[in-house]
Order: C-alpha cells, then sequence, then structure tokens
C-alpha cells in the first residue's frame, strides 16, 4: 500500500513538473513572437529583415528556398526554446500528442520570390 502511494505521489510530481515547463515555455514562445513581430512586419523585405534581427534570437538561418522552385523564401528564427521531454519522445515516436502539449519553439518569416514578407508564423 505505502509502495503504491510513493509511485502515485512521484507520478504526480513528475506530470507537474512537466506541464510548468510547457506553461513556462509557451509564454516565453509568445513574448518572443510579440518581439519578433514588432521588429519585422508583413510586406517588409525578408532580407532587410533577416539583417535586423540577426544576432537577437538564438539563431536564424535562411533566407533559403524550401522548394528550390523560386517561389517562395523562408527565414527560419530559432527561439532557443527546448521541447519538454513528451515531446521529444512523440517527435521520436512520430505520434501526435493527444493533448495541447506540442507547443512551437521557433518561428517561420515566410516571402514571395521578390522578397517580400507573406506570412510570420
Amino acid at each position: 500500500m505505502k509502495r503504491t502511494m510513493l509511485i502515485l505521489v512521484s507520478i504526480a510530481l513528475v506530470a507537474a513538473g512537466l506541464s510548468q515547463c510547457t506553461a513556462h515555455r509557451s509564454s516565453a514562445y509568445e513574448a518572443k513572437m510579440v518581439d519578433l513581430r514588432s521588429q519585422v512586419q508583413v510586406g517588409d523585405n525578408i532580407f532587410e529583415a533577416a539583417k535586423k534581427i540577426e544576432g537577437r534570437y538564438h539563431y536564424t538561418s535562411g533566407p533559403l528556398d524550401p522548394t528550390k522552385l523560386g517561389k517562395e523564401l523562408w527565414l527560419h528564427v530559432n527561439f532557443g526554446l527546448q521541447p519538454t521531454f513528451i515531446e521529444t519522445a512523440a517527435y521520436t515516436a512520430d505520434v501526435n500528442l493527444p493533448f495541447d502539449d506540442n507547443k512551437p519553439i521557433s518561428a517561420v518569416i515566410k516571402a514571395n520570390s521578390n522578397g517580400v514578407i507573406t506570412s510570420i508564423e
């Protein structure tokens, strides 16, 4: 009986700890997105935006053409946020999580072939 209770308490503490990390990371992500959107707006030039935000976040990569067809450009912005253990395990197993724990940790700035930003996701 004591062992069962100890196991249940341990599981509850681990679950509570994991949910706290996710909540903190979600608020950090939202704050970074607000900051990014204050620096770069739809309609700006993606090359100028890349220069403007370089060094402001964990790292950026691009602009690059993900399709190699010359139709659009992407600029990846990594905020330096780490996925939770549960998200990593689900990603490794190629499983979609049934709850809202799979939060983004980076952003993508998309532009057309002329370099004009069309979306910030």
